[in-house]
């Protein structure tokens, strides 16, 4: 037997609900509602485009008391409905009494989820129009209030998004799997890079500089070597503060994979320079990828100077 899954999505906003389908059935199964909160330009909107690309249909212009009532009559629907509020206004703080609806023991009387979706200072600020006449100082200033405003809605939150990292599609596959009860697994793959400083930085999750270990560069037989190379690597890693280092980077990675993975972020940044970006980097990158790839995680690595032939 197969059943029809009916999804929504329904945004908090203004005083009336409109919907084309209406409750039926006494005895229905009830559904989950979500609802959504989150500061202004923190990726509701682009979420909700991604529900919607999902199937989900939405239900708009619906006030506090509406969706309240809304929710009350979850057991009148036939089918296994996905209902999503998205709270908040264009002033960034939480509409009128959503603070006492959510500082009350029986808001929990109806079996809703709460998502909050969030970004960093710089990011929100950042992503204000190019057209806007705010000043940093004033959108900082905003922000804070608005941070201020969902503080409650936010420590209540099921599931809490940053969309500094988090791509629309995945928060909504997130929020699909705590709508449905089950757990969101996501593969990290760490990305190693070595590279040298004379040719520039490189950005990633962990930048770390491994200039202060001895230089194969100043051993003429091994000069012409890589990291990659048995006696380079040997003569890297022979050092105390070498193993030290892989040891504590190990220790590491562990503790940012397992963050990673409950974040749902896929990949896993990690760059490593010297100098040049032949010996020393590389050789590191080479014995971490090998520690880490023990623990079964996905690894790929890349050495940045060798695949632009300067050595």
């Amino acid at each position: 037997m197969s059943f029809l899954i009916r999804k929504a999505v329904v945004i908090l906003g203004s005083e009336k609900f409109r919907s084309n389908k209406a409750p039926e059935e006494e005895n229905a199964e009830p559904f989950t509602p979500v609802l959504i909160g989150g500061y202004p330009r923190s990726g509701r909107t682009s979420v909700l485009h991604e529900l919607q690309a999902l199937g989900y249909e939405i239900f708009d212009d619906a006030g506090l008391e509406e969706i309240i009532r809304f929710f009350s009559k979850s057991r009148c629907f036939s089918r296994r409905a996905k209902i999503a509020v998205v709270m908040g206004n264009e002033n960034g703080e939480a509409p009128g009494g959503l603070d006492d609806f959510f500082g009350k023991p029986e808001a929990r009387q109806f079996p809703f989820k709460l998502v909050f979706i969030e970004a960093g200072d710089a990011v929100l600020i950042d992503r204000r129009p190019a057209d806007s006449n705010t000043s940093p100082e004033e959108a900082s200033e905003k922000l804070q209030n608005s941070r201020k405003s969902f503080e409650l809605i936010r420590s209540k939150a099921d599931l809490i998004l940053n969309s500094s990292y988090m791509l629309p599609r995945d928060e909504a596959y997130r929020i699909e799997a705590l709508v449905e009860g089950r757990p969101y697994q996501v593969e990290t793959v760490v990305e190693i890079m070595s590279f040298g400083f004379q040719y520039g930085g490189e950005a990633g999750d962990l930048v770390l500089d491994v200039r202060f270990l001895p230089n194969p560069y100043y051993v003429n037989a091994l000069r012409p070597l890589t990291g990659r190379d048995e006696p380079c690597a040997a003569y890297v890693l022979g050092f105390e503060d070498a193993q030290r280092t892989l040891h504590l980077l190990g220790e590491l990675m562990e503790t940012m994979v397992h963050a990673f993975r409950k974040q749902g972020r896929k990949i896993l940044k990690i760059c490593i320079g010297c100098t040049g970006g032949q010996h020393r980097s590389v050789a590191l990158a080479e014995a971490l990828a090998k520690k880490i790839k023990s623990s079964g995680c996905p690894i790929k690595i890349r050495h940045r100077e060798m695949e632009a032939h300067r050595y």
